[in-house]
C-alpha cells in the first residue's frame, strides 16, 4: 500500500502540494501506472478528449491547457490540426514540446471538422469520448463531474 495524492496522483512524499490532507488516500501500489510523465489511475475509466483545430491560433493554447488541467484523471487528449493556414500548428507543436508530449498531436490536410474528428476518434483509446472545439475550453472539474454522472446514471 502507498499513500497517494489524488490531486496530482503522485506519492505523498513527492507531491507538489495538495489542497488538503483529504486529497491523500492509501491505495494498493499497483493501482497506478506511469505512462510517460503521466500517472494513470487503473480504477478510473480513461476519457479521450478529441479536438479538431483549424485557424484558431489565438484560442488553441487555452483549449489544450483546459484539458491538461482537468481535476479528473486519466485523460487522453488528441489534437488534430486540420490544415490550418495560420500559426495554429506552430502553437500546438510548441505546447506539445513544452508539456513533454502530454497529448497526441496529429496534422492533416484540410478536410473539414468531420474528417478531423473521425481521425481523432480512430486514435482514441478511452472508454468515454469527449469533444472540445479548439476555440472553446473546459472548466477544471468538467470531466470529473461528467464521469461521475455517467457512472451514477447508467444508460
Amino acid at each position: 500500500m502507498v499513500e497517494r495524492c489524488f490531486g496530482c496522483r503522485s506519492e505523498v512524499s513527492t507531491c507538489n502540494g495538495a489542497p488538503s490532507s483529504s486529497s491523500y488516500k492509501t491505495v494498493p501500489e499497483d493501482r497506478f501506472v506511469h505512462i510517460g510523465s503521466n500517472i494513470l489511475d487503473r480504477e478510473q475509466p480513461l476519457v479521450s478528449v478529441i479536438m479538431p483545430a483549424y485557424n484558431h491560433e489565438r484560442f488553441v493554447e487555452r483549449a489544450i491547457r483546459s484539458v491538461l488541467e482537468q481535476t479528473y484523471r486519466p485523460v487522453e487528449l488528441i489534437v488534430v490540426n486540420d490544415g490550418s493556414t495560420d500559426s495554429t500548428l506552430a502553437v500546438i507543436e510548441r505546447l506539445h514540446h513544452e508539456t513533454g508530449g502530454a497529448f497526441t498531436m496529429l496534422d492533416k490536410p484540410n478536410g473539414g471538422v468531420s474528417s478531423a474528428l473521425n481521425l481523432a476518434a480512430r486514435h482514441a483509446k478511452g472508454e468515454f469520448l469527449a469533444v472540445l472545439a479548439s476555440d472553446d475550453r473546459y472548466l477544471p472539474e468538467k470531466l470529473e463531474r461528467q464521469v461521475a454522472l455517467f457512472e451514477t446514471s447508467p444508460p
